[in-house]
């Protein structure tokens, strides 16, 4: 008799999340964290598209010493759309805003590293706090997250 075995959802939680509160813009947060936690983070070639007309900032770095790679992706995106002519201002641009991770809709920033072993929790939340501008910065479980299909790149 042949069994089939069906995996439910194949995700391991291989990587770990911090969500940044800041007002600066996201060069100068890559800036910060680069020298913060000695990174080499620079900006992608392309922006990380969530669909078609939604893309998010994206800034990374593979270390090749430890085989680590560090993302960092603004939470955050804003596209323009044309209203439609049955509405009351159909000739005024609509901002809608998007977010990466909907449920930490008041973050800024999302880092997003694997499992690093040389550097704990506290090490990497201490130096973010001393960047200059970083309101507030916290581990994310993702165990418990919805929008974790939103962080596959």
């Amino acid at each position: 008799m042949i069994t089939h075995r069906i995996l439910e959802d194949y995700s391991e939680d291989n990587f770990r999340l911090f969500a940044i509160h800041s007002n600066v813009e996201d060069h100068a947060m890559a800036y910060g964290l680069n020298g913060a936690l000695k990174l080499r983070m620079k900006r992608a070639q392309s922006d990380f598209d969530l669909d078609q007309h939604v893309t998010f900032p994206f800034f990374e770095w593979k270390d090749e010493l430890q085989d680590i790679t560090w993302h960092l992706i603004c939470n955050s995106s804003t596209t323009r759309e044309i209203g439609n002519p049955g509405e009351l201002f159909p000739d005024e641009p609509r901002l809608n805003r998007h977010y990466l991770i909907p449920e930490f809709k008041d973050a800024d920033y999302v880092l997003r590293t694997e499992v690093a072993e040389e550097m704990e929790t506290e090490e990497i939340l201490t130096a973010i706090l001393a960047i200059p501008h970083v309101i507030t910065v916290y581990e994310i479980e993702t165990a418990t997250l919805k929008s974790k299909e939103n962080l596959i790149f």
